[in-house]
């Protein structure tokens, strides 16, 4: 199995979640609930359930079954991009680092500050700006400026 890089796995996950938010609303507008509703019922569905409408909903409309599909995908691509951080933490710190500078999104929506990625990588603050910097190509990094 070929890898894919952390920006490709990225823009894979960006994909499925517009696609999940699209056939939320579309289920929930065709069966007139909220989507914050709709996903609430989803996500604590079960088969043995006995409420009507969930067992309607489920059983009558194939974008359910698609929509579980898109969410399984959604927490596997999740898993990858955590996984190939943690190798990528080892092997690639400077594009760990920008990785999470410029694409990850904490749980609010916001981008992660240099305290979060230092947090998350295990180095300081410092550490982090400076690693970032050179990925930006603001220093060299054989540090030959500091000669």
């Amino acid at each position: 199995m070929e890898t894919m890089s952390l920006v490709e796995a990225w823009n894979e996950l960006n994909k499925i979640n517009i696609e999940i938010e699209f056939l939320e609303t579309e289920i929930a507008k065709s069966n007139n609930i909220s989507s914050s509703k709709l996903k609430e019922i989803l996500v604590q569905c079960s088969i043995s359930n006995n409420d009507k409408f969930i067992n309607s909903l489920v059983s009558n409309d194939r974008r359910t079954s698609k929509l579980d599909s898109l969410y399984i995908s959604q927490k596997n691509y999740e898993k990858y991009i955590r996984n190939k951080i943690k190798i990528s933490k080892l092997t690639e710190p400077i594009i760990c680092v920008a990785f999470l500078k410029e694409y990850y999104l904490k749980k609010d929506n916001k981008r992660m500050s240099y305290e979060d990625i230092a947090k998350e990588m295990g180095y300081s603050v410092r550490q982090v700006k400076r690693y970032y910097s050179e990925y930006k190509g603001k220093t060299p990094s054989d540090n030959s400026w500091t000669k």
